[in-house]
């Protein structure tokens, strides 16, 4: 028997079904899980964040920056939620039309999302320019030093 090369083979037999429709009506179930665990993932995201309420920073403008910046990051998802529950009580007895859902989806992502985005940037940004203005007592004794062979 002759060997096949890659280029000879038939994909009649292989090959994948393209008639799946992707569907803007999602299950309900499936929908509050995705958003019940992006309120609680967020909101324990955020608070961590807080914790830095009290550290120093540069400025008190950075300060402030990074503090909203955590609650901008905790109270998102929970506010993309309530936006979608108030949308949804106004249309409840109504037929949704797939342009009203697109349209519910902009203005959800344009509210929440982008201020989460926003907020992360911030906070990743803080967090490397807080590591420039650290004290001189930082850099005196590392955790090199504990280890035999290595801090000298």
């Amino acid at each position: 028997m002759e060997q096949m090369h890659f280029w000879e083979v038939s994909l009649g037999d292989y090959s994948i079904p393209n008639n799946a429709c992707y569907s803007l009506h999602r299950d309900s179930r499936e929908e509050a899980t995705f958003f019940w665990g992006g309120i609680i993932g967020g909101l324990i995201f955020g608070s961590i964040h807080l914790f830095a309420w009290n550290s120093p920073f540069p400025t008190d403008i950075e300060r402030i920056l990074w503090i909203s910046s955590s609650f901008i990051t905790a109270l998102c998802p929970l506010l993309s939620y309530a936006i979608e529950i108030g949308d949804r009580a106004l249309m409840k007895n109504h037929r949704v039309s797939d342009r009203r859902l697109v349209l519910r989806n902009y203005t959800n992502i344009i509210s929440t999302v982008v201020p989460f985005v926003l907020a992360r940037l911030l906070l990743i940004m803080e967090m490397f320019r807080s590591l420039y203005f650290l004290p001189p007592d930082a850099y005196l004794n590392t955790w090199t030093t504990n280890i035999a062979h290595v801090g000298g």
